[in-house]
C-alpha cells in the first residue's frame, strides 16, 4: 500500500494506493480524530468490508467518483478486497465549525454518508490535490489552502445543509495594504497564508475569502499576476528570459513562457518583440 499525505488549513489531504495482491488480507482500523473523513475514489473500487463499531456496514464497491463521508469517533475499520485508489479528506470538527461561524451560520453536524453518491466536483478537487503532494513549488501552501477552503464549503453546503451566501465585506485598507506587501516579499519564497492571515488577526479562510472579494482574485492568483507583471517590466528592460523566469520564481523559462502565453496571448519573446 502506498500513502502519501500534506496538511491543509483544517484538514489533512491523504492519497492512498492499494494494489490486489495487498488487499484481502486483513482488516485495518481507521484513525480516530474529532472530526469527518471524506473519500473520493479516483478509480473504481471493485470491493471492500466496512464496519463501524464492530458491525458490518458495507460491503461491495464504488465507482469511480463516488464518495463517502464518515464521523471518525465511531471505530471504523476496513478490509480491501481489491485494488483501490482513493483521496481521504480528513476534517476536523473545530475546521467545519469556523468555517460555518465564518459564514454567518451556526455550527453544524455533517449527514453520514456511508455509500454516497458520485461526486463530480470533490472528484476535481481530488485530482488536484494529488500531484501538489510531490510539488515542491515555493507556493505550494498557498495553492493547499484556497483548494481546502473550495473542499470545506462544497462538503458543508451540499452535505452539511449550510446555505453559503456571498457576504460583501472585504479586507479593511490597512489589511490589504499589509496582505499585498507580504505577498511582493514572498515573490521569491514560499507563501505561508497561515502568517499572514494571522498578522492580519483573522482564520485562514475568511482572509482568503475576503482577499478576493477585496480584489477579485484569490490570494494565489493575486501573486500569479504580480510575478507576471514584474517579469513585464524586466522584459521592457532587455533581461534575458532565463534570467526573468529565476528572479520571478517560475519553476523555469518554459514554466514563465507558459503562465506568460496564458493570461496575454503571445509568448515573452513576441510580447517584447512587439514592443520594441
Amino acid at each position: 500500500m502506498k500513502r502519501n499525505s500534506l496538511k491543509a488549513d483544517g484538514m489533512d489531504v491523504v492519497h492512498v494506493v492499494g494494489n490486489q495482491e495487498a488487499s484481502g488480507n486483513e482488516t485495518k482500523p481507521v484513525a480516530n480524530f474529532d472530526g469527518f473523513s471524506v473519500v473520493v475514489q479516483r478509480t473504481d473500487y471493485v470491493r471492500h468490508s466496512v464496519w463501524r463499531s464492530g458491525r458490518l456496514v458495507f460491503h461491495g464497491g464504488h465507482a469511480s467518483g463516488s464518495m463517502a463521508i464518515m464521523d471518525v469517533e465511531e471505530n471504523w475499520s476496513c478490509r480491501p478486497e481489491s485494488a483501490f485508489d482513493n483521496v481521504r479528506f480528513n476534517i476536523s470538527s473545530a475546521g467545519l465549525r469556523d468555517f460555518a461561524l465564518e459564514q454567518g451560520r451556526v455550527p453544524f453536524a455533517l449527514l453520514r454518508i456511508e455509500d454516497g453518491p458520485v461526486d463530480p466536483v470533490l472528484k476535481g478537487l481530488a485530482e488536484t490535490f494529488v500531484p501538489l503532494v510531490s510539488n515542491n513549488s515555493p507556493h505550494r501552501k498557498l495553492l493547499i489552502d484556497h483548494l481546502a477552503e473550495a473542499v470545506k464549503a462544497h462538503v458543508a453546503c451540499r452535505y452539511g445543509g449550510i446555505a453559503l451566501t456571498e457576504r460583501k465585506g472585504g479586507l479593511s485598507a490597512k489589511h490589504l495594504d499589509l496582505a499585498t506587501q507580504y505577498f511582493v516579499s514572498c515573490v521569491d519564497r514560499e507563501v505561508v497564508i497561515d502568517e499572514i492571515a494571522s498578522l492580519c488577526g483573522l482564520s485562514v479562510g475568511y482572509f482568503i475569502r475576503a482577499f478576493k472579494r477585496s480584489t477579485g482574485l484569490t490570494p494565489y492568483q493575486w501573486l500569479l499576476d504580480y510575478r507576471v507583471r514584474k517579469a513585464q517590466n524586466m522584459l521592457r528592460q532587455g533581461i534575458p528570459l532565463a534570467q526573468i523566469a529565476l528572479e520571478c520564481s517560475f519553476a523555469d523559462q518554459g514554466h514563465f513562457s507558459r503562465v506568460f502565453k496564458a493570461k496575454f496571448g503571445v509568448s515573452p519573446a513576441a510580447w517584447r518583440d512587439r514592443i520594441r
